[in-house]
C-alpha cells in the first residue's frame, strides 16, 4: 500500500479585446431599415447608420465576442489551488508457490482547471476509486500462466476534452465533466506448447455508464460512456535457433473489439447531420472489428541483426469507429475515423 499527497497551483488569464468591426464601420443603411429589423425606433429613420453602430446598440457594449461589457479590454486572471490525498491499499496471499490471490483499493486524482471559451469558467478536480480482486498463477512447471481479475471503479467529475463546434467560425477545445462508474473482468493466459512455440490469450469485458452527465444539453445519466463491451487478443510466437545460422521467428495475432455503445447525445449528433451524411453508406459505423497481424523474420547469430517482413490488418478489415462533426456546421463535411 501507500499514500500520495498532491498540491497543484494553476493560473489562467482571459483577455476580451475591444470591439472590432472591420468593414461594418463603413457599411451603412438608413436608420429606418434597422428599426424595421428589430421592431423598435432606435435610430432616426432618414439618417445613415453604420452596421457597427447597429450591432453596438443591439448586441451590447461588449460587441460581438463576449456579452460582458465590463470585461472588455480588461485582463482577467484567476488562480486556484488543489490539494489531494490519494491512498492505496493492497492485501495479497501466496496460497501456494504457484498461486497468488490479492485485493486492492486505490484512489486516483487529476487537478481541476479552466476553460478558455468563457471568462472565469473552470472545472472541478477529478477523482476515482478503483477496487480490484484477482489471482495470478504459474502452473504445470510454469508452462501455463493464468491471471484473472475483477474490478469496479467510480469516477467523480470525470474530465473529457473535446473539440466542439461553438457556432462561430472556429471550433474550440472544451473540458466537460460528469460522474461515471464501471465494472469488468480481465483474463490473461499463456501456454508454452514447446520450447519454440508459445500461445497467448488476453480478454476483457467492461460495462461503463455515466452516473450523472449533461452533453449537448441532453441528460445521458445511466447511459453508456462509449466504451466497447468486449476486447480480446489471441496470439502466437514461434522461434527456433539453428546453431551457427540464426533464429527464424514468426508472430501472428488476431484481435477483436465489440461494437461501440452509444448514448442519446451521440444519437442527437447523428440526427443533426443527417442532411449531409448518407448513413446507408456507413452501415458498419461503430460496429465490431477484428484485425489480423503477422510477422516473419530471421535473427542472425548473436542477435546483433535481424530481418523481418510484417503486415498489419492483413485482411483490410476497416470499420469507421467514430463520426466527427466538428466541421459539419461550417463546411458541411463531417468525417469518420477508422
Amino acid at each position: 500500500g501507500g499514500i500520495r499527497y498532491t498540491h497543484d497551483i494553476k493560473r489562467f488569464s482571459w483577455f476580451n479585446g475591444g470591439f472590432t468591426a472591420g468593414g461594418l464601420e463603413t457599411t451603412t443603411a438608413p436608420g429606418g431599415l434597422y428599426n424595421a429589423i428589430v421592431g423598435a425606433d432606435l435610430f432616426p429613420a432618414g439618417t445613415q447608420i453604420s452596421a457597427a453602430d447597429f450591432f453596438r446598440a443591439t448586441v451590447g457594449p461588449a460587441g460581438l465576442i463576449f456579452d460582458s461589457g465590463a470585461l472588455e479590454n480588461v485582463l482577467f486572471r484567476r488562480k486556484e489551488k488543489f490539494n489531494d490525498v490519494s491512498p492505496r491499499f493492497v492485501i495479497q496471499y501466496q496460497y501456494t508457490p504457484d498461486l497468488l490471490v490479492y485485493a486492492s483499493a486505490t484512489r486516483g486524482y487529476k487537478a481541476g482547471g479552466f476553460n478558455s471559451v468563457e471568462i472565469n469558467s473552470f472545472f472541478s478536480p477529478e477523482n476515482v476509486w478503483n477496487y480490484e480482486a484477482g489471482m495470478k498463477s504459474e502452473l504445470f512447471d510454469r508452462r501455463v500462466r493464468f491471471n484473472a481479475s475483477g474490478y469496479y471503479f467510480k469516477y467523480k467529475n470525470r474530465q473529457s476534452i473535446s473539440l466542439e463546434d461553438t457556432g462561430g467560425s472556429l471550433p474550440q477545445y472544451i473540458t466537460r465533466s460528469g460522474d461515471s462508474e464501471a465494472y469488468g473482468v480481465d483474463i490473461e493466459t499463456q501456454f508454452v506448447v514447446t520450447r519454440d512455440l508459445t500461445l497467448s490469450a488476453v480478454a476483457g469485458a467492461i460495462n461503463s455508464k455515466w452516473s450523472t452527465r449533461i452533453e449537448r444539453g441532453i441528460d445521458i445519466s445511466s447511459q453508456p460512456t462509449g466504451e466497447p463491451r468486449f476486447r480480446g487478443v489471441l496470439s502466437g510466437h514461434f522461434d527456433h535457433e539453428i546453431e551457427g545460422v540464426g533464429t527464424p521467428f514468426a508472430d501472428a495475432s488476431w484481435s477483436y473489439t465489440s461494437r461501440i455503445l452509444v448514448n442519446d447525445a451521440v444519437r442527437d449528433s447523428d440526427a443533426e447531420i443527417a442532411g449531409v451524411v448518407d448513413f446507408s453508406k456507413l452501415e458498419k459505423l461503430r460496429s465490431a472489428r477484428s484485425v489480423v497481424n503477422a510477422k516473419i523474420g530471421w535473427r542472425l547469430p548473436g542477435d546483433r541483426f535481424s530481418f523481418s517482413v510484417f503486415g498489419e490488418n492483413i485482411f483490410d478489415n476497416q470499420r469507421p469507429r467514430t463520426l466527427n462533426t466538428i466541421s459539419a456546421g461550417i463546411f458541411g463535411t463531417p468525417y469518420v475515423r477508422l
